[in-house]
């Protein structure tokens, strides 16, 4: 008898939770503070509000 387990990695999980939060009611601080936390994992520069208004 063979289990199947599985395995989410948790920046998995932080993008998952902001592109359902950003379908949800659009883009927020709860969208781009998740954005932020996942950036920050790999040591990448924050998720910058302006960038995104002046696309």
């Amino acid at each position: 008898m063979s289990q199947d387990a599985v395995i989410l990695r948790f920046g998995e999980v932080l993008l998952m939770y902001a592109e359902a939060q950003n379908e949800l009611s659009g883009p927020d601080g709860t969208v781009y503070q998740a954005m932020t936390d996942l950036r920050a994992r790999v040591n990448m520069p924050p998720f910058l509000l302006a960038y995104q208004k002046s696309k």
